[in-house]
């Protein structure tokens, strides 16, 4: 009985033992190769780009730090190729971003198939990784008609998320030509946009019609991009903020000053105020907002309040806007943050407490 245990024992360790090489076997067996070749639109290699490999599933998981879920990561060589090796069957993801060719970079999302005992070689070209846009937009009057932009209008697509949807913090144009992608001057008669060959990436769209005058949009339609797909965006929109409108507005500063015979306290007129109207961003990008000096170097208007305490100074319609005071010495003495609608006849006040 002794002897028949010992060798069901070692019958049973052999068996496992078999089973186990049998399966690592069927595994080598299964697996297939995967490599990629990048190429320019030319047909030139390119080298040093960092190519990830993720499975389906931690790809559709990934978040920002996305190169963490990656099985693999390679950079490509002077031949532009990536050897990923020897992989299970299945779907993987190909990701790489900001690759160059030609005039644009382009974000790179390419699923791969690998079959068993084969080896499955990619050509990727980055240029090829594009969509289309057709923005159509037109403008609407004061009557509700809608009629093409004006040719002072130029409308450009625009690389996120550099951009902010918060207005009153919009970067200047200048700053922002650095992500514009494609751009058209408006002509007074066409109401179609056509952004032809555009990387797969989040995009705003933006109309100027000068470096302070801009107004942007997200359009929902081109969140999620996809290759060779064309996407339609329509707008309908008024466009009189984009316009250069300005209007006088009367100021008026005032003081409080103890009244020790009545025991009081007035609210008197201020003499010699300095006042300056700033559009909000400049104002707020000054590094010393309480210099004066730095203050005129960017103020759209200024003026001094008269022994009544008024001043008349212009103020830029529809825009975000920082109203800056100064003594008559030069020290500062507050600010107010105000956006103002339409010709408004009442004025502004301020009261130095």
């Amino acid at each position: 009985m002794k002897n028949f245990l010992i060798f069901a024992i070692l019958s049973l360790g052999v068996l496992v033992s078999c089973e186990q090489d049998d399966l690592t076997l069927k595994m080598n067996t299964d697996s297939g190769e995967l490599s990629v070749a990048l190429k320019d639109n030319g047909g030139a290699p390119i080298a040093g780009v960092q190519l990830s490999l993720f499975t389906n599933i931690k790809y559709n998981n990934r978040t920002k730090e996305h190169d963490k879920l990656a099985i693999d990561e390679q950079i490509s060589d002077a031949n532009g190729q990536v050897n990923f090796g020897q992989l299970m069957p299945g779907t993987y993801i190909i990701y790489a971003r900001n690759v160059k060719d030609g005039d644009y970079s382009y974000n790179i999302t390419q699923s791969a198939h690998v079959i068993s005992s084969e080896a499955t070689n990619l050509s990727i070209v980055p240029s090829e990784y594009s969509a289309t846009i057709v923005f159509t937009i037109a403008e609407k009057t004061k009557d509700n008609v809608q009629i093409p932009l004006g040719s002072d209008v130029t409308v450009a697509l625009v690389k996120m998320p550099y951009l902010t949807s918060n207005s009153y913090y919009a970067p200047s144009l200048e700053d922002t030509k650095d992500y514009i992608v494609q751009e058209f001057k408006a002509d007074g008669k066409t109401k179609v946009f056509t952004f032809e060959n555009i990387p797969l990436d989040e995009y705003m769209i933006l109309a100027y019609t000068s470096a302070d005058y801009m107004q942007f949009w997200e359009p929902d339609e081109i969140e999620e991009m996809q290759k060779d797909c064309t996407y339609e965006v329509n707008e309908v929109v008024r466009l009189s903020q984009i316009r250069m409108v300005e209007y006088d507005t009367e100021f008026i500063v005032e003081q409080e000053v103890p009244n020790a015979a009545l025991g009081i306290t007035e609210i008197l007129p201020y003499e010699g105020c300095q006042a300056f109207v700033l559009k909000h961003f400049d104002y707020h990008s000054l590094d010393d907002k309480h210099n004066i000096e730095a203050v005129k170097a960017v103020a759209h208007s200024a003026g001094v309040t008269n022994a009544e305490g008024k001043t008349i100074m212009k103020i830029i319609d529809r825009k975000r806007i920082a109203i800056v005071y100064f003594a008559p010495d030069n020290t500062y003495i507050g600010e107010k943050n105000m956006t103002r609608f339409g010709n408004s006849s009442s004025p502004i006040k301020f009261l130095k407490k």
